[in-house]
């Protein structure tokens, strides 16, 4: 499997892997997203991923989504805290046109001040939609319980702040953060490699203007409690602070998230559901960054069971701290396996490989499984160093 990580002439960073199916993934990412915003403008990461793909200066909104999906492809973006994405999958033949689009939305958004207002609006109701759906609620809640502002505002942004953020402000958003020297372009498919770095070096063009300020994520530990009259089912989340990704114990976080709560073999769905019968929904997953990192379990319940859910979630986490050697190993061979099975998709295995780039990690990704074998109990019992109390957000039934 032939795979590189190469520097170009053009200061950007490009990714790369080999494979033998006829699909390629590319992703261009800039090296930017919710961490750099001030509580003034907050969102407009996020809302620049949404306005990109309104048009350049030579193509429509239907040009660049006819562009992709004309071909059978796929078009997306995203926005997390340190990086903005946008990504497409194409038969491995229609790499180039892919490319053309994605370096021509990056690079050439022509921000049309009537998209701009109309996209607010779509935003806004992206907003209640995330309001009104009591788990996606929670998880913004959960971030804003365990980080300060502005770090710890939501990427989506406020109603307050976004409507303050015009074309001028969308376009200096993105002259000071598109930055050639600030992007990452990850290509995962049946392609040349000499040809792939052609025609990325052809495409992304030369810019170097850059004026970035990140700001410190600045830990706390907080909770919250909202009562609804139309749920029938409460929404539970426990939260701790973990290493993060620049930490040497940061792969023992994916130790006790799969001890934890992942699958069905887990404590979390064993204890809450097969032996109790509490919930249908029990898990916990990562979330983490150069500057942050925790570690969430959600549970839906009635509402006469929460303080008991409580109670073995407390419970679990504590003695997270003393897991076995058996359990440690058979944790491992759980994430080298999910791992390995991730791989098996070309989008994922490009986003993946851009975060690892961005935690200044890239060879760590091919030597993930490696990295797992080497935890032990010492590193488990290190990382609960970082905790400094269980946050509770609560959706509950009035």
């Amino acid at each position: 499997m032939e795979r590189a990580r190469i520097k170009l002439s053009n200061n950007a960073i490009l990714l790369y892997e080999q494979r033998d199916l006829p699909v390629t993934s590319v992703v261009i990412a800039s090296k930017v997203g919710s961490a750099y915003e001030d509580k003034n403008i907050k969102g407009i990461s996020h809302f620049l991923e949404h306005i990109v793909f309104k048009g350049t200066s030579k193509r429509s909104q239907q040009d660049i989504v006819k562009g992709i999906e004309k071909v059978g492809g796929e078009l997306n973006a995203f926005t997390h805290y340190e990086i903005t994405a946008f990504h497409a999958k194409v038969p491995s033949k229609y790499f180039y046109e892919a490319l053309d689009i994605l370096a021509d939305m990056t690079q050439n958004p022509s921000i049309p001040e009537i998209e701009v207002e109309k996209e607010r609006k779509v935003i806004f109701e992206e907003i209640k939609m995330n309001h009104d759906n009591p788990k996606r609620f929670l998880y913004r809640k959960v971030f804003e319980c365990l980080y300060e502002k502005p770090f710890g505002m939501p990427i989506i942004g406020f109603k307050n702040s976004l409507a303050k953020i015009n074309r001028k402000k969308l376009l200096e958003w993105h002259k000071s953060h598109y930055a050639t020297r600030n992007f990452i372009i990850s290509v995962i498919g049946n392609n040349d490699i000499d040809e792939v770095k052609k025609a990325v070096e052809e495409k992304i063009l030369l810019n170097n203007k850059l004026n970035t300020k990140k700001f410190q994520a600045k830990k706390i530990c907080k909770n919250f409690v909202e009562k609804r009259s139309n749920l029938k089912q409460a929404h539970l989340a426990f939260s701790i602070h973990l290493p993060t990704a620049r930490s040497k114990f940061f792969y023992a976080n994916e130790i006790i998230n799969a001890i934890l709560g992942e699958g069905m073999s887990s404590w979390l769905f064993q204890e809450v559901r097969e032996k109790r019968g509490l919930a249908y929904t029990a898990h916990s997953e990562l979330d983490y960054g150069n500057d942050f990192s925790y570690l969430m379990v959600y549970i839906g319940t009635a509402k006469d069971k929460v303080k008991e859910c409580s109670k073995i979630v407390e419970e679990l986490i504590k003695k997270l701290k003393n897991v076995s050697k058996d359990e440690i190993k058979e944790a491992k061979e759980k994430v080298i396996g999910n791992f390995e099975i991730r791989r098996e998709k070309s989008l994922q295995t490009a986003i993946d490989l851009l975060y690892f780039e961005l935690f200044g990690k890239y060879e760590d990704y091919y030597k993930f499984s490696e990295k797992i074998e080497k935890v032990n109990r010492e590193q488990i019992k290190n990382l609960f160093k970082e905790v400094i109390g269980v946050s509770k957000v609560f959706v509950l039934p009035k």
